[in-house]
């Protein structure tokens, strides 16, 4: 990964307690298992297809996080 905006992302050794994180990665969610470095320029450890899709990522492929919402019940309705 290389972050070309904004500050770079955190590694696994100096914030081991904030992983695992999942991400969307052009279409494809993946969990993020450890980050080496602390630079821009970054390698990341990931668990593929979370949500079934595989696919080839060419570099520059957007990485956003992926938060999964949760609702509970009981719902009131009209």
């Amino acid at each position: 990964m290389i972050t070309t905006v904004g500050p770079p992302g955190i590694d696994s050794v100096n914030y081991a307690d904030m992983f695992l994180s999942d991400f969307a990665l052009g279409g494809e969610i993946v969990r993020v298992r450890s980050v080496e470095g602390t630079g821009a320029d970054q390698v990341l450890t990931v668990e593929r297809a979370l949500n079934g899709i595989t696919k080839p990522h060419p570099a520059g492929t957007a990485l956003a996080a992926w938060v999964q919402r949760r609702l509970e019940g009981p719902f009131e309705t009209d």
